[in-house]
């Protein structure tokens, strides 16, 4: 069944062939980064996670990003490492990374918000 005011199809994702993952890591922007750079970001990151079955949240504020990751253990993993190694940030440091019963954000291919992780706890 799809939630149209989300952008991912939970019938999309198939999370009865594998272990469900998470990860959260967080990092600093090399520079400031503007909403339209936001934008891009988060519309290649949707289309690219869609496809994968990945689903998530991206944090930004005062140039720190705090990412969660959720899907299948070794797509997240390989998708992690191809965020770890983007230029466009640095000191990449994994906070959790633990198997998971079901997912936290189940309808977005990755949520965006301003806020602080600390702020939906």
């Amino acid at each position: 069944q799809c939630d149209w005011s989300s952008d991912v199809c939970s019938s999309d994702l198939d999370d009865t062939q594998s272990a469900l993952f998470q990860l959260i890591y967080e990092s600093e922007a090399n520079s400031d980064f503007s909403e339209s750079e936001i934008s891009q970001l988060l519309n290649d990151s949707r289309k690219a996670n869609g496809r994968w079955g990945i689903t998530g949240i991206l944090l930004y504020r005062q140039r720190r990003f705090t990412q969660v990751l959720e899907g299948d253990e070794t797509r997240v993993r390989q998708l992690f490492e191809k965020i770890r190694q983007d230029r466009r940030h640095r000191n990449v440091c994994v906070r959790l990374e633990q198997p998971i019963e079901v997912r936290s954000f189940p309808n977005w291919s990755m949520g965006y918000s301003r806020r602080d992780l600390s702020d939906f706890s």
